[in-house]
């Protein structure tokens, strides 16, 4: 087993017949899996489960980590913090988009 943020940086011998028996492609995740989460982040760090959690459309896991770890240790509102968060789907949005291209050539 092994994982890969981008496959298309991988010596050639790595995709060859035989050497993995499956190739799976983990996207974003979407609303429900943000809002759970949000969920888990929120309780681990102890912030107010009531708050309203910022526009996160595209955002990582790790993401909404950054977020609430910064939101508890300098105290700020969830929509605070998140303006010091810039997503890896912005950041990189051509290589996301690249990946998500694999996985169609791939299927």
């Amino acid at each position: 087993m092994a994982t890969a943020n981008d496959i298309t940086k991988l010596p050639p011998e790595f995709s060859r017949a035989e050497r993995f028996d499956g190739v799976f492609f983990l996207d974003l995740p979407d609303t429900g899996q943000r809002q759970a989460i949000w969920k888990i982040y929120i309780d681990q760090y102890r912030l107010d489960p009531s708050q309203k959690p910022p526009a996160d459309e595209a955002w990582t896991g790790a993401e909404v980590k950054a977020c609430c770890r910064l939101a508890a240790l300098l105290d700020l509102p969830l929509t605070a913090a998140a303006q010091n968060i810039v997503p890896v789907s912005t950041t990189s949005a051509e290589s996301v988009e690249k990946l998500r291209q694999w996985l169609l050539v791939a299927a």
